[in-house]
């Protein structure tokens, strides 16, 4: 499939709820890393704010780096991944207290960052094993 990476960004820029553009161009810069366009996808990048948009991408651009042989970039780029996941959830902020299982709903509830941190955490550990960055993963 032959994507062209700067109608899709000017049509991502014509949707006006702000999310969608963010989960949009998240793709967009994944398709960009894919095609090892690392310059293109940390461009498309600059325009993410969402942090979980933003983690995709960065893991998105170190497989590119690692697949084009630059293991520094690689590394630098899983380990902004993981600095962004730090941001979302903040590992002193996940879980402060021990839950309270007496309502299986609010325990859920507490217990979600922590489950989603951890995923997050085990996709980059995972991606960074794969590239051949064994201490990094």
């Amino acid at each position: 499939e032959h994507i062209d990476i700067a109608s899709a960004l000017h049509t991502v820029n014509e949707i006006p709820n702000p999310e969608e553009q963010d989960a949009l161009r998240q793709v967009v810069a994944s398709v960009q890393a894919e095609r090892l366009d690392t310059a293109g996808a940390i461009a498309t990048l600059g325009e993410i704010k969402a942090p979980r948009e933003r983690v995709w991408v960065f893991v998105a651009i170190a497989q590119a780096y690692a697949e084009s042989g630059d293991r520094v970039a690689s590394h630098q780029a899983y380990a902004d991944a993981l600095r962004t996941v730090e941001e979302i959830f903040p590992s002193s902020d996940v879980l402060e207290e021990e839950p309270d299982f007496s309502e299986a709903t609010e325990a859920s509830t507490t217990l979600s960052p922590q489950l989603e941190r951890t995923g997050f955490i085990a996709i980059i550990a995972e991606a960074q094993a794969k590239a051949g960055d064994l201490d990094g993963a």
